[in-house]
Parts: structure tokens; C-alpha cells; sequence
């Protein structure tokens, strides 16, 4: 068996529609060739899924499987030997693209930051809060970080926001995990969202009764 997934940045981060050839020789000084999958009743090549998963079942000799997708740079496995069975091998994928801010929105608390690519954390260090022109005491959160990348920041305030809105400035230096800058200086004015009081109270009489 030969088989594993394919992901871009972290290994949460699947990839799907990558095309996976298997090549095969018989030994270390073997001529090299595209495995003839259908005489095994398989498909080579494959197209990963949604869940980025490439799989084989391939008899005894070395093999090798080459990945490629459009906007992604192509790689490749080592040469591994089948006994013994190869199994989850986890293959990184590497895609050139500009990050951009996808989404901001900001609450009494804070502001919530989503990426377009997962991002060096130590990148995201210049992210800074104003309010009333103001800059904002607060912490840099990275809830859901792997291996020093996230997707998502929280930009916990000191103290409660008071204006209705703030003012969001992600830093033109925030840097993709594969090393890729923004275009420029992501600033933005956000609506602070606020818990509506009365609708609370209502809530806690209907609990009452």
C-alpha cells in the first residue's frame, strides 16, 4: 500500500483536486516508470479528494509519487520501498499567492481576523486597534495555531470598547506561511457589534415563566 494526503500550510488544511502520478521501479538502479495502475484494476493518476487522500495498493519495489496542481508549486515523495506498506505520508504544498484580510468584525471585547493563506504568527505581531483615533491596549490571540501558522487572530482589547466603531490596521509585513507578503497595509473602520440588553431580558423572563 502506498498512500497519504496532501495539504498547504498545515496539515488541517487539506487539498483537493491535486492530480497524484505513482511511479515505480524495481530497485535502486532500476529505470524509472509511470505504474500501469489498471492492470491492478486502480487509476494512475488520481485526483485527491476534499479530504486531500491519495491511495494505492501496490506490489513489492520502490516507488514514488508526484503531485501537481494549478497555482501550486509541484513536489514529489523520496523514492520509498513497499514492503514495508507506505502509509500516511503527508505531503506539503506550497502556493504563491498575495494574503489578503477575508473577513474582520469587532465586538465590545475585541476583533476577530480572518486570512485568505495561513500566516507566521510572528508576522502578525503589528496588528494594532484605534479607537477615537486612539490606540487600544490589548493581546494578540492565536486560538487555533499550528506550528507557529493561523488562519484566525483575535485582537483582545484591555478594556471594553466604548466607541461604536474602531479602527483595524493589519500591516502590509503580515507574512504568508510560504513567505508571501500583503500587497499593502490592510486598514479598515468596524462597527462595534453590541449584546442587546433587552433582548436578554426578555430571554431570561420566558425562562422564569
Amino acid at each position: 500500500i502506498s498512500s497519504g494526503f496532501v495539504y498547504e500550510g498545515v496539515e488541517g488544511n487539506r487539498v483537493e483536486g491535486v492530480t497524484a502520478t505513482i511511479y515505480y521501479k524495481e530497485n535502486e538502479s532500476g529505470a524509472e516508470q509511470q505504474w500501469d495502475a489498471e492492470e491492478f484494476g486502480q487509476q494512475n493518476p488520481q485526483v485527491t479528494n476534499g479530504s486531500g487522500i491519495y491511495m494505492w495498493n501496490v506490489p513489492k519495489g520502490l516507488w514514488q509519487v508526484r503531485f501537481a496542481k494549478d497555482g501550486y508549486e509541484p513536489t514529489q515523495t523520496e523514492w520509498l520501498p513497499v514492503p514495508p506498506p507506505q502509509l500516511d505520508i503527508m505531503v506539503p504544498m506550497t502556493q504563491h499567492t498575495t494574503p489578503v484580510v477575508t473577513k474582520a468584525n469587532a465586538d465590545e471585547n475585541g476583533v476577530s481576523i480572518s486570512f485568505s493563506k495561513y500566516m507566521q504568527t510572528a508576522s502578525l505581531t503589528g496588528i494594532s486597534v484605534r479607537q477615537d483615533g486612539v490606540a487600544v491596549s490589548g493581546r494578540l490571540l492565536f486560538p487555533e495555531a499550528q506550528d507557529g501558522l493561523t488562519n484566525r487572530v483575535h485582537f483582545m482589547a484591555e478594556t471594553p470598547f466604548t466607541a461604536q466603531e474602531v479602527q483595524l490596521t493589519v500591516p502590509a509585513e503580515a507574512k504568508s506561511y510560504a513567505g508571501d507578503v500583503m500587497a499593502a497595509a490592510d486598514v479598515r473602520t468596524l462597527t462595534v457589534e453590541r449584546v442587546i440588553e433587552d433582548l436578554v431580558v426578555q430571554t431570561d423572563a420566558a425562562i422564569q415563566v
